[in-house]
């Protein structure tokens, strides 16, 4: 029976953003733009990844402020930030999405986004790109939705990089978005105060793979 709900409760989100995007606007495009950003789109089975074409800074190998070349494993697992406010995050994502499709996201066992960071020595947010599964809802999105959110992390999102992190030109993170902790549009501002920054309850950090 709960199953049952869950699918009736996914057709019924599905359908209501079908009449407006009738269309897949990522399957068998290699650009999409919407509010003056161009998106790379880089579509297979199970995943896609959105990058702002503008973004110049997520290619490895990383660098010293003094020039240097990282160049050990272990340099770039010494690269660490916490952020400044976790809940920035979820500030914003409010609102963007509609309530429907942040219900339909929370009943998912795995977060279908994951947000990738570039990050500035002084705790910046310089770039953003976004690495999602091919769910139906999230293809239904419009490119404007990426462009708002995109626009939004940078603004809101702050980090506090570790001593070795301030060294570097810049860096990169990435975390899974916890849909749980997004508040409903329909809903009071229910976003938690600042929880502890070495709090690492719902994050996934990746290290970028090295050149051998």
């Amino acid at each position: 029976m709960i199953v049952m709900k869950r699918v009736v409760f996914l057709l019924s989100v599905l359908l209501s953003t079908f009449d407006v995007h009738s269309q897949n606007p990522y399957v068998d495009a290699t650009t999409v733009t919407a509010d003056g950003i161009t998106f790379e789109v880089d579509f297979s089975t199970y995943v896609f990844y959105l990058s702002n074409i503008a973004n110049s800074r997520s290619e490895i190998p990383l660098y010293y402020k003094d020039g240097r070349k990282l160049k050990t494993e272990a340099e770039y697992r010494a690269l660490h930030a916490n952020y400044a406010n976790r809940n920035d995050v979820y500030r914003a994502f409010k609102g963007v999405l509609s309530d429907d499709v942040i219900k339909a996201f929370r009943e998912e066992r795995r977060s279908p986004i994951k947000v990738c960071y570039t990050i500035s020595s002084e705790g910046e947010t310089l770039e953003v790109a976004f690495i999602m599964q091919t769910h139906p809802l999230i293809l239904s999105l419009p490119p404007e939705t990426f462009a708002t959110l995109e626009k939004r992390l940078k603004q809101y999102v702050k980090w506090e990089p570790n001593e070795y992190a301030k060294e570097v030109s810049y860096f990169h993170m990435s975390g899974m978005i916890d849909f749980k902790k997004i508040p409903l549009s329909s809903a009071p501002d229910s976003i938690e105060k600042p929880d502890s920054v070495s709090d690492k309850k719902d994050r996934e950090w990746n290290l970028p793979v090295l050149e051998k």
